[in-house]
């Protein structure tokens, strides 16, 4: 089973769930915005594609904003303007998703484990590749 893994905030990855677990990643990266990501989606859904099973894109469980200790009003602020961001770009990747007539899934990457740093990625995928908090967050995913 072919699963991709989307993190909203700009961050992909593949994987062949059908391969032992140190050869599943088949690609990870970055985009810069959903203007990247749609064509992306629409290539590899082609008949060329690689005919992606399942889409797992990443919905946070925090969808509130909430005083934290030491933050200005306007860090709060921006902080609920991202995380409303977020959700927005996850919801289109959604329902694009659906338009292509892929099975799309919203889920959490702590739900599929805690966020890992490069080394971990490394050790549990052995995918050496540059990564960042996103396609790792898509990995997880």
């Amino acid at each position: 089973m072919i699963v991709m893994g989307i993190d909203p905030d700009k961050g992909w990855a593949i994987a062949d769930h059908g391969r032992p677990r140190e050869d599943r990643i088949l690609g990870a990266g970055s985009l810069h915005g959903l203007h990247e990501m749609f064509p992306l989606l629409r290539e590899l859904n082609s008949d060329t594609g690689l005919q992606i099973d399942e889409v797992r894109i990443e919905q946070p469980n925090n969808k509130h904003a909430y005083n934290r200790e030491g933050q200005s009003t306007t860090a709060m602020k921006s902080i609920a303007v991202n995380v409303g961001e977020n959700l927005g770009k996850g919801d289109a990747i959604y329902y694009f998703c659906l338009g292509l007539g892929l099975n799309a899934i919203r889920t959490s990457p702590i739900k599929n484990g805690t966020k890992l740093n490069a080394k971990q990625i490394e050790s549990l995928t052995n995918w050496k590749a540059r990564t960042n908090e996103h396609s790792r967050d898509a990995i997880i995913i």
